[in-house]
């Protein structure tokens, strides 16, 4: 980009409000052209409208004593936008023991030692600043951004609320109380403080970013995403408030949606790091893991590295089986970032048993670490559940469980009562035999492939059967795609309403939607597996829709199944009834009662899998699921262990190993903790 055209844009970031955009282009201005008149000049009005400088001479009240030349002020201007504020920190002293009364000498010499980082000093030249000038909000201002940077967030805020008492209508000040107050983590404080400033100055930019800092800190992900959305739209190219769009929409799981609003701020900003590890998460959990690592990779390459990017690209390796790259990456961020909970948190995953005495102890002063995401010390709590587990406490271990799952519930509150009336709807929906498309129907809305839906409870053993799947040349184990659960809501079904029945136009529309979505990620395979295991809710539409699919259903013990949702934590919002024992066993009895409803429907296309007899008799029962899902036997199915895909679920380190025995019966050890559920599985 051409110097005039970084001035253009400069001139339009400031323009829109986005003050610190501007400053930050013009700066690289200077860089490219030294000296550049242009850019000295919009600094310059750049620190004015900010309270950085004092307005131009004219409008001010006329300071006592003598004043430096406007020619002197304009060099010492010149050598603060050097990069090294050396020079301006020397040049500045001077003028001030030559001119002690003058307003700009002390607010340059201020501005200079902040960027020295020299805080203390830069408090001294601003309190004299104010001194001089006791009218003006640009020394409160200065001294609000000085103890932002030095971290006194509570005198930061007490400096933005003098500027406002000054000027009321200074939407900057509102702006900086509401930073330093958030800083500070009052956050109902910080969230008027910033609707007064996006208020008062409704296109700038930074008044909605701190408002969706506010919301996201506070776990309102969804208006923070609003708020970020604002920032955005008043500011297309912002690379700040595209990141934060794209994380919320992480956040809520709509990672599409994150990727098309990350992806060309990737390519417009190829060296921002964070947008760079916030689409690999979205990629990650999208089963696009060797594109995440492509992007993590450039990430790294660009900058040094973090414990963050590590983090992440450990998963990702994990997710595409490379277990021992993973391991390896492991060590080295650990001993880069020891501290990281985020590291903490796979290492745990990983290698429970490896886990030392020190490590356990930072895990639990992480848990206890209230400034810690809540999100992150549940994932620290299940952590310290495997940790212990390996280490055979099994109080410790139940301890640790029982205070993640308590996290996991206030994070995301569930309601089980609305699930059930769902499954009442749907089993009066589908008698038998169940509606299908008709052939008409099904040549006018054309599939490639063939579908084979894995359903069960989750941690039933479906990563297993779709591995197992996946191992044959005909079939494309796509993973927990989440198509059905959207074509569902196309036709009026979501988690407060109950939508429509399998009427013929309902049934064409769910297979649009469904075969577009699949269309979307260029797979050759004839068949094509998806193994959301709770799209058993809505398993009679899906088969409805695709007459020629086939759908195996995992049955395993119930008190196994039960216990393993109980003791890992789920990325998504979905498993809300396993942080309760009581939803747990009340949620087993109405999915196996819904499946029977489903199974009478379609006795020939839905297969039942028994997991406990798979495990002790593969041969045998891979055989049987292999055939159930309509498909000629191939033995590399029995060598599962060695396919190499993307496996995004809480299996994804067990479908790496050969098959093994005994998994049903680990609840045992914990069965003094387990009283509610047991109880309530006995009365089914």
């Amino acid at each position: 980009m051409s110097v005039d055209s970084m001035i253009r844009k400069a001139q339009g970031l400031a323009r829109a409000g986005d003050h610190r955009g501007a400053a930050a282009v013009l700066k690289q201005v200077l860089a490219k052209s030294p000296g550049n008149k242009s850019a000295l000049r919009g600094l310059a009005a750049l620190a004015r409208a900010n309270g950085a400088l004092p307005p131009a001479r004219g409008r001010a009240t006329a300071p006592a004593g003598p004043q430096p030349t406007p020619q002197a002020l304009r060099g010492l201007e010149r050598l603060l936008a050097r990069p090294d504020p050396a020079a301006a920190i020397a040049e500045a002293k001077r003028l001030s023991l030559m001119f002690p009364a003058s307003p700009p000498v002390f607010n340059l010499l201020g501005l200079a030692l902040t960027q020295a980082r020299r805080f203390d000093a830069a408090l001294k030249a601003f309190d004299r600043y104010a001194e001089l000038l006791p009218n003006s909000t640009a020394p409160q201002i200065n001294r609000a951004n000085v103890l932002l940077a030095a971290e006194r967030y509570e005198d930061a805020a007490e400096a933005a609320a003098a500027a406002r008492a000054l000027d009321p209508k200074l939407a900057r000040a509102a702006q900086l109380q509401g930073f330093a107050l958030s800083k500070a983590r009052h956050y109902a404080a910080a969230e008027t403080a910033f609707r007064d400033a996006i208020r008062l100055s409704p296109k700038a930019t930074q008044g909605h970013l701190g408002l969706g800092h506010v919301l996201s800190a506070t776990r309102r992900n969804a208006e923070a995403l609003v708020a970020y959305r604002a920032a955005l739209e008043i500011d297309p190219g912002n690379a700040e408030a595209a990141n934060n769009v794209g994380a919320m929409l992480v956040a809520l799981n709509r990672l599409d949606e994150a990727v098309a609003v990350l992806a060309p701020a990737v390519e417009a900003h190829p060296g921002n790091r964070m947008l760079r590890s916030n689409i690999a998460k979205a990629l990650r959990d999208l089963d696009r893991a060797e594109e995440a690592i492509t992007h993590l990779d450039a990430a790294l390459e660009s900058g040094p590295e973090t414990g963050a990017l590590l983090a992440t690209k450990v998963s990702c390796l994990s997710t595409i089986g490379d277990i021992d790259a993973a391991r390896v990456l492991l060590v080295r961020a650990i001993e880069l970032d020891p501290h990281n909970p985020d590291l903490q948190i796979v290492r745990s995953q990983l290698d429970p048993g490896g886990v030392d005495a020190a490590e356990r102890d930072r895990m639990a002063a992480a848990l206890d670490d209230e400034a810690l995401p809540e999100k992150t010390r549940a994932a620290l709590a299940y952590g310290l559940f495997r940790v212990s587990d390996a280490a055979g406490d099994t109080e410790a271990a139940a301890e640790s469980l029982a205070r993640g799952n308590a996290m996991k519930r206030r994070l995301n509150p569930y309601d089980i009562e609305a699930d059930a009336r769902h499954f009442a709807a749907l089993e009066k929906m589908f008698g038998a035999p169940g509606a299908v498309l008709s052939e008409t129907d099904v040549a006018e809305i054309p599939s490639r492939h063939r579908f084979v839906f894995i359903v069960g409870m989750p941690r039933s053993g479906t990563t297993l059967v779709e591995q197992i799947l996946a191992s044959h040349s005909q079939v494309h184990g796509a993973g927990e795609l989440r198509l059905l659960a959207a074509a569902m809501k196309e036709i009026g079904w979501s988690e407060d309403r109950i939508g429509g029945g399998p009427t013929v136009n309902n049934l064409r529309k769910l297979r649009r939607s469904y075969i577009a979505g699949i269309e979307k990620r260029g797979i050759d395979a004839d068949v094509v597996t998806d193994k959301m295991p709770l799209n058993f809710r809505h398993l009679g539409h899906a088969l409805a829709a695709f007459p020629d699919a086939r759908a195996l259903v995992l049955d395993r013990d119930a008190r196994a199944v039960c216990w393993s949702n109980w003791s890992h934590d789920f990325r998504g919002a979905g498993n809300g009834f396993g942080n309760d024992l009581g939803d747990l066993a009340r949620m087993y009895r109405m999915h196996r009662a819904l499946v029977d409803r489903y199974r009478a429907a379609y006795p020939d296309r839905v297969a039942t899998v028994p997991y406990e007899r798979l495990t002790e008799h593969q041969e045998e029962e891979s055989r049987k699921l292999v055939a159930a899902a309509g498909l000629d036997w191939e033995p590399a199915c029995l060598d599962f262990h060695e396919t190499r895909r993307a496996v995004r679920t809480a299996s994804s380190v067990q479908v790496r190993q050969k098959m093994y025995t005994g998994s049903s019966e680990a609840w045992r050890r914990y069965e003094a903790h387990l009283g509610p559920l047991l109880a309530a599985l006995a009365e089914a």
